[in-house]
């Protein structure tokens, strides 16, 4: 128990450090500013918010045995936000007979915004158009 609770606070202390002027959201650098610059943004996370977030991570991790609907998960390889071992332990556990892992090489945390983001979006729309 004491164990559980200091890694969720290891893991929150974590969150809460995490600066985003020292990560690399996309390869552009384009999504850092208009996170840093926008007034709306604090500059951190509160500690309930990173409690609460890491909750809801281990809740849906928790049901990755019940994912049975079709699924496509993209990771970029150089994201320093999410592990991609966490798409890959998806990927691993659901059971769904349709579902398909795709690690974009190179590519950072916020993929729909990198240069290959077309391309991207095109494969999506294709393994959409194969379910319909």
């Amino acid at each position: 128990m004491i164990g559980h609770s200091l890694k969720n606070i290891e893991a929150c202390i974590s969150l809460l450090n995490i600066s985003l002027e020292n990560k690399k959201l996309n390869g552009t650098g384009k999504t850092i500013k208009v996170i840093t610059t926008n007034p709306i943004n604090s500059g951190g996370m509160r500690i309930r918010t990173a409690h609460q977030l890491l909750q809801a991570f281990d809740t849906i991790a928790a049901s990755f045995d019940q994912f049975t609907f079709p699924m496509l998960v993209l990771h970029g390889t150089a994201d320093r936000l999410a592990a991609k071992e966490g798409s890959i332990r998806l990927h691993e556990r659901a059971p769904s007979t349709d579902k398909a892992l795709v690690l974009l090489e190179g590519l950072y945390h916020e993929i729909f915004h990198e240069p290959e983001k077309e391309k991207i979006l095109s494969d999506i729309v294709h393994w959409m158009n194969e379910r319909i």
